[in-house]
């Protein structure tokens, strides 16, 4: 590996000449002989400084928090392909592997066809996925990583303007393959990259969290925050392949676990009430329980997907709890006390599902049932009375909207939901005030 990259900023620019004049040391565990071009910027996004040093340190495996590499994982775990219309790709396939080893073979494959690869992080997957697969896939020595900081905030027009113009420094051509490691962040921001630079690169996405492996990675969907507003700026991007490995989940601490189980949730809501009796009997949030559940959660997304790539129709019922989850998300990241997408989610199923009560016939056993299992697992988060304004308005300017109409997926019944739902927003605030607790 030649060069790594880390873009630890929301900075617009790569201006070198600027730089010269302030140097100071920076060091990783993994590599020996690689040039790091470290670049941090400001809090106002004004780029500070860019570092570049040699290292000749002898490799390093990364730690491996919240878990070891050796726990129980199911024993019937295989590779399965399922492949987009025509509309966007002309196939993505979704491939499970059981080991890193596995899927660094698959990498070495793809990668021998491509000019150069990129490999886009943040600064947790960098440090503790990126070890599992360097060991095994001879194709990343002359890999380039470029790493982001962790979170939302990273989805940004700053970020996106610094990795395209670290591409141009890279040289990197319309033969070059991105690697999306991460979460749904790196695969929303590397997919926007990957359709954007030089009018289309290929990219794979490796999700390696819960919520990545279960939804984000899967369906082409890519995009950007604008200005707090989630996910305004984007496209269909479908990636070349979706290589999912549960090893990847044990680098996860357990509220990101979570988080990701909240998509899962909104599956088997949608799916049927046999599966949600399935899930709803987890008490525990592990990763061998959750491992059981994925597959599953895998394929009902997939199989939506396919029948609705561009979500003309079927494919919204997949916002299921996003339309107030995200307005929820959007309000308390804008006051700085950001929650985790899943949590959000979570907040906004309830609310959801209480509309669903008040006017979609969902029965009051369902509601019970669904209002109770979430809010074991998800507190209600603080939401000031002064705020619930702008939740509202950020509702208003939900991508999903027709015209000034606010549309909602509701639920006739667990496993029936219905799409294109206009609802009063005086059952809008009630809905609001069952999920958050309002001070």
């Amino acid at each position: 590996m030649k060069n790594l990259i880390r873009l630890l900023t929301r900075s617009a620019v790569l201006l070198k000449k600027k730089l010269l004049a302030q140097f100071s040391f920076f060091a990783t565990g993994y590599c020996t002989n690689v040039n790091h071009y470290y670049i941090r910027g400001s809090k106002n996004g004004a780029l500070a400084q860019m570092v570049e040093q040699r290292i000749e340190n002898p490799c390093v495996p990364g730690s491996i928090p919240g878990g070891t590499t050796d726990s129980k994982r199911p024993a019937n775990r295989r590779s399965f392909f399922y492949l987009h219309s025509s509309g966007m790709s002309s196939f993505s396939p979704v491939k499970y592997f059981q080991s890193p080893d596995e899927l660094g073979a698959t990498l070495n494959q793809l990668a021998s066809e491509k000019s150069s690869v990129i490999i886009l992080a943040d600064e947790n997957t960098s440090d503790h996925c990126y070890p599992l697969l360097a060991d095994s896939c001879q194709a990343l020595a002359k890999a380039e990583i470029i790493t982001v900081p962790a979170g939302e905030e990273s989805k940004s027009l700053e970020i996106c303007h610094g990795i395209w113009q670290t591409l141009i420094e890279m040289k990197a051509d319309r033969r070059s393959l991105m690697i999306n490691l991460g979460g749904g962040v790196i695969t929303d921001l590397g997919g926007f990259i990957a359709g954007t630079y030089k009018r289309g690169i290929s990219f794979v996405n490796i999700p390696t969290s819960l919520m990545g492996m279960a939804d984000a990675a899967i369906g082409g969907k890519t995009g950007i925050d604008l200005e707090n507003h989630k996910n305004m700026i984007g496209l269909f991007n479908a990636p070349e392949m979706v290589l999912i490995c549960p090893e990847f989940l044990h680098t996860l601490p357990d509220q990101e676990l979570k988080s990701g189980f909240a998509e899962m949730i909104k599956h088997a809501l949608l799916h049927s009430r046999e599966r949600w009796n399935e899930l709803s009997a987890v008490a525990d949030i592990s990763n061998e329980n959750v491992s059981e559940l994925l597959d599953a959660s895998i394929r009902f997304k997939t199989d939506v997907v396919l029948q609705d790539p561009f979500e003309k129709g079927l494919r919204k019922i997949l916002n299921f709890g996003h339309t107030i989850g995200h307005a929820i998300e959007s309000q308390l990241l804008s006051i700085g006390s950001p929650i985790a997408h899943g949590h959000a989610i979570a907040r906004g199923m309830i609310a959801e599902a209480w509309i669903s009560h008040q006017i979609a016939g969902l029965s009051d056993a369902d509601f019970d049932s669904i209002n109770t299992y979430i809010n074991n697992l998800y507190p209600a988060p603080v939401l000031m009375e002064s705020d619930t304004g702008q939740v509202l308005s950020f509702m208003i300017n939900d991508k999903k909207n027709s015209g000034s109409d606010v549309r909602f997926v509701l639920l006739r019944e667990i496993g029936a939901p219905i799409f294109d739902q206009g609802v009063e927003e005086n059952l809008v605030r009630a809905a609001l005030n069952r999920a958050m607790t309002i001070s």
